[in-house]
């Protein structure tokens, strides 16, 4: 991940280094680059509208368009990054709709399925939060 030096850009988040890399997350939209933690990612996403201003970005990254949505195969408008279960970075790309509905663990049956295909397992669609048959256990509204 290239934000592996930066931190979470949420304002006054107590998010501490010490739980590593892991705990960070971040998405591109070829304007700005947030770097999240885990917490403060679903609050911006979940009511950013309310009060944009408590998040600091930082500049893009992205140097090319970017291909099309995992989950969905419409154009993706967002590159998200996490981490395998190993600690490997994790580069996903999402349209808008799918981005909040994979932030807010609510994605459709066909998006876990597509990604779970591409990317394997990995937290943010583990079975805590999806059951076998790919229906949210735990959405987020």
């Amino acid at each position: 991940m290239k934000n592996e030096s930066k931190t979470c850009c949420f304002n006054q988040c107590q998010f501490s280094p010490f739980l590593g890399k892991e705990s960070l997350v971040s998405y591109d939209d070829g304007e700005k680059l947030l770097v999240l933690c885990r917490n403060d990612l679903i609050i911006h996403t979940l009511f950013h509208n309310q009060s944009p201003s408590t998040v600091t970005p930082y500049p893009s990254q992205l140097t090319q368009p970017l291909g099309g949505c995992d989950a969905c195969s419409k154009q993706g408008t967002v590159l998200y990054q996490t981490f395998d279960d190993n600690g490997n970075s994790l580069s996903l790309t999402f349209c808008q709709n799918d981005l909040i509905r994979f932030i807010s663990s609510n994605l459709t049956k066909r998006g876990f399925f597509n990604l779970k295909e591409k990317h394997g397992i990995f937290f943010e669609i583990h079975d805590d939060f999806y059951d076998e048959n790919g229906t949210a256990l735990q959405p987020r509204q």
